[in-house]
């Protein structure tokens, strides 16, 4: 029997991974050091998976192409050097799942909006980069999800074709994405969205946790 989805595609934040008192950090201190009021912390999370222009806007209700969210991003990601690695823990369940994935024979990637760098830096803390064939960042491309560019860069570089692929994350911009470059889409619950709106995108399935990806693939 041929072996489906061929390759897994994986985001990383509230998929994998948490680091959302990092992000908040990060993004409190770029949004003091432009002069702007301090965001909430639930509206920051909020935001967690979107690109950083997009969060600046969603944030400030400013233009997400202006100067202003190239300086916040600029100072998001100088804050980020000293406290995104050391504050990123996988997701209880999510080595496991990844390892017995790749146990079985399936071609595992990244595809995420955090930096690609700081990604390969977590994985290979926790025993697992060499277990990915290709770790896709927000530096690796000009348009972000929901567009399908991140998705389609790694499909290239997996030499995989879009039917023989699953994408799994936990936001809708996730699910466009997938549906937008023609991937099957799986929505996990560990991050923000709410299970009412995540099943209502077109997802194959929608699991609790990363954590439960093995028995579905295999079921």
């Amino acid at each position: 029997m041929k072996l489906w989805p061929t390759c897994i595609l994986l985001d990383v934040d509230y998929t994998l991974a948490d680091s959302s008192d990092a992000i908040v950090a990060c993004i409190g201190h770029a949004l003091a050091a432009m002069g702007h009021p301090p965001a909430p912390p639930d509206a920051i999370r909020a935001t967690i998976g979107l690109s950083l222009p997009a969060a600046y806007a969603q944030l400030t209700g400013s233009d997400g192409d202006g100067e202003g969210a190239a300086r916040f991003a600029a100072l998001f990601l100088a804050r980020a050097d000293e406290l995104m690695v050391p504050g990123t823990r996988l997701l209880p369940g999510a080595a496991d799942a990844v390892r017995a994935l790749h146990t079985r024979g399936h071609r595992l990637a990244i595809v995420t909006s955090k930096r690609a760098s700081i990604v390969r830096e977590v994985l290979e803390r926790e025993g697992l980069l060499e277990l990915f064939e290709a770790v896709i960042g927000s530096e690796d491309v000009a348009r972000h999800k929901p567009d399908p560019a991140p998705l389609r860069l790694c499909l290239e570089r997996l030499g995989c074709p879009p039917e023989a692929a699953l994408y799994v994350g936990d936001a809708v911009a996730d699910a466009r994405a997938a549906q937008a470059a023609g991937v099957a889409f799986c929505g996990v619950l560990t991050g923000v969205t709410p299970r009412e709106e995540m099943a209502a995108c077109p997802t194959r399935a929608v699991l609790g946790s990363v954590a439960e990806l093995v028995a579905w693939v295999e079921g």
